[in-house]
């Protein structure tokens, strides 16, 4: 019997951004498996234009809203709370699908886990690709110095139902914030390798002018879940590590280079 594959509810927000929303909404309309997919489209009352290229596709949607709201994840919110496929994956405007081919790969896999994660291409404001890779089992030392990168996370919808939306008393790392609390609670993971997506580094937490936020609203997420010794021992602690070996390999690698100037003399 051929097993039945979930449906899979992919959330685009967008603000302003005409350009790129076309970019990601032909991304997910050119998909193989576009039958498997719901799309939701929430749309924070642009005014570029935006609302044009929503109307354009609304054939393709399952749901879409253009309204004020506050932020990107009151926007998240509402796509969550009109969807209905089993797994929920969010695309912001600007980002794309990585082919024609990722979602029919991503469905070749076993689906059951709470997040089925995997890499992406991220691409700076020059233009320029890396292939971003998450790490194949997600540990408590990864989120505490890292995190899982949405838009290469599918999650079940489940999750929200059970732990709450996403707290709007975070402006950037709600979803860092959500990350800890269902991970604390023992959820299940599964890493897949497939490159979800083509992530642009131009979005609100990637500003370097929000870093220093972005930082803030981390630590206030993680003295929710762990107490000091926690944090010192998986983030502080490794932070120290970390550098002792990068710079351990820095001395190394001086000393190779000064042992060759000495055998050439």
């Amino acid at each position: 019997m051929t097993e039945k594959k979930p449906k899979i509810s992919i959330v685009t927000i967008n603000y302003n951004d005409r350009v790129g929303l076309e970019k990601t909404i032909l991304s997910v309309r050119n998909q193989i498996s576009f039958e498997q997919i719901e799309y939701i489209i929430i749309d924070a009352a642009s005014k570029d234009g935006s609302l044009s290229v929503i109307q354009k596709y609304s054939d393709l949607f399952s749901f879409w809203l253009s309204e004020p709201d506050l932020g990107i994840y009151y926007g998240q919110n509402k796509g969550i709370l009109n969807s209905k496929g089993e797994y929920i994956l969010f695309l912001n405007s600007g980002d794309t699908l990585a082919s024609e081919n990722t979602l029919s790969e991503i469905l070749s896999f076993e689906l059951s886990s709470d997040l089925i994660y995997g890499d992406m291409l991220i691409e700076s404001k020059e233009g320029n690709l890396r292939l971003g890779r998450q790490p194949p089992v997600m540990t408590l030392s990864h989120l505490l110095l890292d995190t899982i990168w949405h838009p290469a996370c599918l999650i079940k919808r489940k999750l929200f139902e059970q732990y709450g939306l996403y707290d709007l008393n975070f402006r950037i790392a709600a979803d860092y914030e959500f990350w800890l609390k269902i991970f604390s609670a023992g959820v299940s993971t599964k890493y897949i390798p497939v490159i979800f997506s083509r992530f642009n580094l131009q979005g609100l937490s990637s500003a370097p002018q929000n870093q220093n936020f972005l930082l803030q609203e981390r630590k206030r997420a993680q003295s929710l879940y762990f107490n000091r010794v926690t944090l010192f021992l998986y983030r502080d602690l490794l932070k120290v590590i970390r550098f002792l070996f990068s710079l351990g390999k820095f001395i190394l690698r001086k000393t190779l280079i000064l042992l060759r100037t000495c055998l050439k003399v």
